[in-house]
């Protein structure tokens, strides 16, 4: 995989290439006005005595001179002045973005001249872009590799800004989805969503995360889960879930899918011998079956009946045919 700063080097080496590029061609420029004149018959020396006034009358013819002498001596100091002024704009601009590729200057200054490259996840924004926002937070695109993902920064928790990587609160958006679409992600990043299981891979790759469970229930009581080590496998150990460091009100009904394969209805690769997904419904670490799946069905009051396939948190409703109002999951990375 490239490196992470990978787009900044290429945008700050094209940056500088173009300016010596544009200055190379003004000295070209000023020479060539200090230097010649073009005439009808091709280009000629412009070093010529001014024209002053109208001319006199006509003297006595004397013997015809030598012709002037270029000053070359006045020209090539011209010359230099004019080179030394362009070196040191050059050099200026180098040492500044050298600086700031060596982490010579503050992190935040780097972040303002390329924020869009840089920005890993929405622990980057910088205060000026969160200025923008409502006092919950927005949507913005992050880098997490070379590629770009759009996503919910949530600046309204503890004074900390967080990436949203799931959240439930209507209904509106079908989660009783196959595994294609949980590793691609869906729904709408200001309402309903699941940011995709690749990405969340992605992210939890490059540094130690912390995740943030948020529940309401349908009584508008409010509850969190926070673990302080959080991590996705590959695509190759089917999204594994690493989790652990468990505080907070709601319980903890995670870690007991820790270390489990993400499975989806047509992806069956939990423990259990039936199909966790297919009978719970959603996508989730189901191991035989679940304490927790917060991508299960939305039932609309809480209560409900029939197979146990609601948004479930069993350490807080240890009714298990109870549904969860709201769900929030989101990450940051340790300070």
């Amino acid at each position: 995989m490239l490196p992470r700063f990978a787009p900044v080097l290429y945008s700050v080496f094209a940056f500088v290439n173009g300016d010596i590029c544009r200055t190379a061609g003004e000295l070209c420029s000023q020479v060539n006005q200090l230097c010649f004149h073009q005439s009808p018959d091709g280009i000629e020396p412009t070093f010529q005595p001014p024209r002053v006034g109208k001319a006199g009358p006509q003297g006595i013819k004397g013997d015809r001179g030598e012709p002037a002498a270029v000053n070359y001596t006045a020209i090539e100091e011209k010359l230099e002045t004019k080179f030394r002024e362009i070196e040191d704009r050059i050099d200026a601009k180098l040492s500044k973005y050298d600086a700031l590729l060596n982490g010579k200057v503050a992190k935040e200054e780097f972040k303002y001249e390329l924020g869009k490259h840089l920005r890993h996840d929405c622990s980057e924004v910088s205060n000026e872009e969160a200025k923008t926002w409502n006092n919950n937070g927005g949507v913005l695109d992050i880098f997490p590799d070379i590629n770009k993902y759009e996503v919910y920064c949530d600046i309204s928790t503890d004074g900390n800004k967080w990436t949203v990587i799931q959240r439930r609160q209507d209904g509106s958006v079908d989660f009783n989805r196959n595994w294609a679409d949980y590793v691609a992600g869906f729904g709408n990043r200001n309402g309903e969503f699941w940011l995709g299981l690749e990405v969340i891979h992605k992210l939890t790759q490059t540094a130690n995360y912390i995740l943030k469970i948020e529940l309401t229930d349908w009584a508008g009581q409010t509850r969190y889960a926070e673990y302080g080590s959080f991590a996705l496998g590959s695509a190759e150990t089917k999204y594994r879930l690493s989790v652990s460091g468990f505080s907070g009100t709601a319980g903890d009904s995670l870690s007991y899918h820790n270390d489990n394969k993400f499975s989806t209805p047509d992806q069956d690769n939990d423990q259990h011998s039936g199909n966790c997904a297919s009978d719970n419904g959603g996508g989730w670490w189901f191991r035989a079956c679940d304490y927790s799946n917060l991508n299960g069905q939305y039932h609309v009051g809480g209560a409900y009946s029939g197979p146990e396939n609601g948004v479930e948190w069993e350490k807080w409703r240890h009714n298990g045919h109870y549904s969860m109002k709201k769900t929030v999951m989101k990450l940051r990375p340790k300070i």
